[in-house]
This record gives C-alpha cells, structure tokens and sequence, in this order.
C-alpha cells in the first residue's frame, strides 16, 4: 500500500511538472499573421478599390468633412497594419496614381468622371503610425470654391498609394485607393 502511495505521489508530481512546463503565452497573446500595410477605405465596395465620397447621406457614414474656414473638403483616408505583431512605430510614403485614374476612365470604366487636377488637392507626402498604434488617419485636402466651380454636375477621381514603407511590407492589392467624388452630392 505504501508503495502504491509512493507511485501515485511520483506521478502527481510528475503531471504537475509537465503541465506546469507546457504552459506558454496565451494563444490570443501570440504574435500571428504576415503584417501588410493598407489604405481601409480600398474595402469599401467589395472586390475593387473604389471609395465613393460622399459615402451616405447621413453624419454616421459621413467620410469627409466640409472645413468653411479653410474652404476645403477633407476626404477621410487612413493606413491599417494587418496582423498581430509588436506595435512599433512605422511611416509610408503617400502617393498619387494619375495614370490609374486616365486609365480607368480611358476604359469606360469610371464614366462621367474626370482626373481631379494636381493644385486643387493636397495630401501628406508621408504619414507615420506611432509606438502601441497600428493605424492612423490622414487627409486629402480639396479646395472647395475650385472644385464646385470647375466640377459642378461631375465626378472628379484620385488613386492613392501607401508606399515604400519603413518597416513591414505594404498589401499588393490594398495599398491604393480610387477616391471617387461626386462633386454635386457634396452640396457644397
């Protein structure tokens, strides 16, 4: 009986030490994924990168902002790491695509549209994502008067890149935005 006590004792003990030694980080606390740098909004519409502006009609789905005073229209953009790794500080460069956009409209692929002009709209040459952060937000600035003037009853449209990271790598396919607006929708 001792012995038989012994054993039981021996294995209690060696179960504990095997359980206590395969426990690791939680699995939810386990860096997973192959993080890629995006632009959100290329998510909008399903399978192209289209970002309709203005998005809805009411304040909810609102994603830009009429700034009187500065008499611009500010379109929401934004840059998104994928996955789940250490939040270190990262910055990609913000770019145009003016040849997306001809050649979408060359196609009839975006009709009643037109290039928005360089000079109406300004944009971040860079935007950098800070410590514990995997995103941030950004601007494309236009000149309200200018474009109601010029586009009043069209469509203007805008490709945009996230590009040439610091760190991670950007998505293939989501690191570009087409911002198409509706210029009398905006009622500006």
């Amino acid at each position: 009986m001792k012995a038989q006590k012994n054993i039981s004792s021996l294995l209690l003990i060696v179960l504990t030490t095997v359980l206590l030694l395969s426990c690791e980080k939680n699995d939810q606390d386990q860096d997973y994924g192959d993080p890629k740098i995006f632009i959100p909004q290329s998510l909008t519409s399903g399978s192209n990168l289209n970002y309709f502006v203005p998005k809805g009609l009411d304040s909810a789905s609102r994603n830009y902002i009429i700034d009187v005073k500065n008499n611009q229209v500010n379109v929401l953009l934004g840059v998104y790491r994928s996955g789940k790794v250490k939040d270190d500080s990262y910055s990609v460069n913000i770019s145009t695509r003016p040849d997306t956009v001809n050649t979408l409209i060359a196609s009839n692929l975006l009709t009643n549209t037109v290039l928005l002009p360089e000079g109406l709209y300004k944009l971040p040459s860079s935007v950098t994502v800070p410590d514990g952060k995997n995103a941030t937000s950004f601007y494309l600035a236009i000149n309200s008067s200018l474009l109601k003037a010029n586009y009043s009853g069209k469509r203007v449209a805008l490709a945009v890149a996230a590009t040439n990271a610091s760190k991670f790598s950007p998505s293939p396919v989501n690191n570009k935005v087409i911002v198409i607006i509706d210029v009398n929708a905006l009622k500006l």
